[in-house]
């Protein structure tokens, strides 16, 4: 249905990217404005203080209350995501394709795939927010 409307919607084509030793992996070949959001989601998470019996939790907690600020905001590089967001298919035989085999690739090789990435999508919305907030400022 969105092919008739291709200049609109991201298609689901990937390309294959050679790892070497007659390895390789293929990617999306365009992320969608979802794909971006799900991957800018994955960088900032909100991590609410769990209830404990522990006194020094519970002061801490009180404390972070009293300055109307309950949660935690923790930040990540994302990549992860970004990489699972991404990879379609791999030639790696009896390895399921999935998020804790993603995490187990060489630096080497998801850098490879990171940059193939970054190349496919250089218009990337999260920058370009980025960038007007600066001109802004």
């Amino acid at each position: 249905m969105t092919q008739q409307y291709s200049s609109f919607f991201v298609d689901s084509g990937t390309n294959q990217i050679p790892l070497g030793k007659d390895h390789w992996i293929e990617i999306k070949s365009e992320m969608s404005i979802g794909d971006w959001e799900r991957y800018e989601g994955s960088m900032l998470q909100i991590v609410a203080e769990q209830e404990t019996g522990n006194a020094n939790r519970a002061i801490r907690r009180r404390q972070q209350k009293q300055n109307n600020n309950p949660t935690q905001i923790k930040m990540t590089a994302g990549l992860l995501e970004l990489l699972e967001i991404n990879i379609k298919a791999w030639s790696f035989e009896d390895v399921p394709l999935n998020r804790n085999n993603i995490s187990k690739l060489r630096n080497t090789h998801a850098n490879i795939i990171l940059e193939a990435i970054q190349v496919r999508n250089p218009d990337n919305p999260l920058e370009q927010k980025a960038i007007s907030e600066l001109d802004s400022i």
